[in-house]
């Protein structure tokens, strides 16, 4: 997503949890309709750079490295003994 390349891929729940016929080209789970889906974008360069762009700009609005590093510190954070302390969660110290 972030490259800007425009993507091919399957209609399987996996694939469209993160894609949309917006930022990709979503096919059947067939490798006749992967082909096509390839061959399309490769001969629709308007349609290429649309996905490729829409694409990259989703990428940088819901998953951008900052938003990634406070979410991890965020796990960290609530896995502090002291934290877990307070849930009621027994802490073993050496």
């Amino acid at each position: 997503l972030h490259s800007g390349k425009p993507i091919v891929a399957t209609k399987y729940g996996v694939h469209t949890q993160v894609l949309n016929d917006e930022i990709a080209f979503l096919s059947e789970p067939t490798k006749e309709s992967l082909a096509d889906g390839i061959l399309k974008l490769l001969r629709d360069p308007n349609l290429r750079h649309r996905l490729g762009r829409r694409a990259k700009q989703f990428a940088k609005e819901k998953y951008n490295f900052t938003d990634y590093v406070g979410k991890i510190g965020s796990i960290y954070d609530g896995l502090q003994p002291e934290r877990l302390q307070d849930q009621s969660v027994q802490v073993i110290e050496n």
